[in-house]
């Protein structure tokens, strides 16, 4: 996919430039709106507005404006969609959460915007064909794949029987508890009851207040031999109250930042996924840019994969970390 967009780039460029003696046609610029789910979200978020961008410079007639709610809630991102709609541009990529938004979308396809989803998979059951189409062409990671993969290898370090926390810090969350159940049936799958894994739900997204309820718990827990968490939000906290009260009690996370990049090279942190976020907007802006530019209605399905950090690439890992590219 990345080829095809590069070549159809330098096609771009090629014919935008045209020869000394040729009068050059201005470029008609295609407008592309990408709504983010959060502003500040921590480096997830950085890398879904840097991989928007990075695709926006590299295709010389598409223009891409980036736009996210400062407060994560499903009426801030709607209404951050309805700005993105009211600007009437070519297309807007929304990552879907939730049937809350679907009002917003339908009146954008209504309207002629072509619509991309990213990030997530929810509308399958939506009663308009259009969103169920979206639905099944988004470009995002299947979360309940990557969990399962990330559950399997975790079992290197966890025995059928031990202790298990689970941490959630978006329990009303569709993508978040079809995270917490793929984790759930791969441990009883392989031998875990119930009674073994203890889900335990955080505030929110805040990682100072979850930082205190994940020290508390393990405080109160010493008898836990393994932590699940699968955001920095809950990840990055438990990584750092472990350290606070000396535990070495074995962790799997996801995303990236320089603690847990840190925390993989010490063993704090036994593993780490990273959903590869700069390339889901990146080849999110692709498909929104074909859906315009040739008309496209389904472009290629593509799944950013899943990438396990462990000590085994770590370091290279952290270059592309560095660069901005890994988060």
């Amino acid at each position: 996919m990345r080829v095809v967009a590069i070549a159809l780039s330098m096609i771009l460029v090629a014919s935008a430039c045209g020869s000394d003696e040729e009068e050059v046609a201005p470029v008609e610029m295609i407008d592309i709106w990408v709504v983010g789910s959060i502003q500040v979200g921590g480096t997830f978020w950085d890398q879904i507005e840097a991989g928007a961008k990075a695709a926006g410079d590299m295709i010389v007639d598409a223009k891409v404006t980036y736009i996210a709610p400062e407060e994560y809630s499903y009426p801030n991102i709607d209404a951050m969609i309805q700005t993105a709609v009211a600007a009437n541009p070519d297309a807007v990529l929304v990552d879907y959460r939730s049937s809350d938004f679907e009002g917003t979308v339908v009146n954008a396809l209504n309207k002629g915007i072509q619509v991309q989803f990213f990030n997530n998979y929810v509308g399958k059951d939506s009663s308009d064909s259009r969103v169920r189409r979206l639905s099944s062409t988004a470009v995002g990671l299947d979360k309940a794949a990557a969990s399962r993969r990330s559950a399997q290898l975790f079992t290197e370090f966890v025995s059928p029987g031990d202790s298990l926390v689970l941490f959630n810090s978006l329990p009303d969350s569709s993508e978040h508890l079809e995270i917490q159940n793929a984790y759930v049936d791969v441990f009883t799958d392989a031998g875990w009851s119930e009674d073994d894994l203890d889900i335990f739900n955080l505030p929110g997204l805040d990682p100072a207040p979850n930082f205190e309820a994940i020290k508390t718990y393990l405080a109160a827990h010493p008898d836990v031999d393994g932590i699940v968490t699968w955001d920095t939000s809950s990840g990055t906290p438990a990584a750092q109250a472990k350290a606070d009260i000396g535990s070495s009690v074995p962790l799997v996370m996801w995303n990236l930042d320089q603690t847990v990049i840190s925390g993989v090279k010490d063993g704090t942190i036994q593993l780490s996924l990273t959903q590869q976020p700069f390339l889901q907007t990146y080849y999110a802006v692709v498909s929104a840019y074909l859906k315009v530019k040739f008309g496209f209605i389904d472009t290629a399905v593509i799944d950013p994969g899943t990438l396990i950090v462990n000590r085994d690439n770590v370091n290279e890992v952290e270059g592309l970390f560095n660069a901005g590219y890994a988060g």
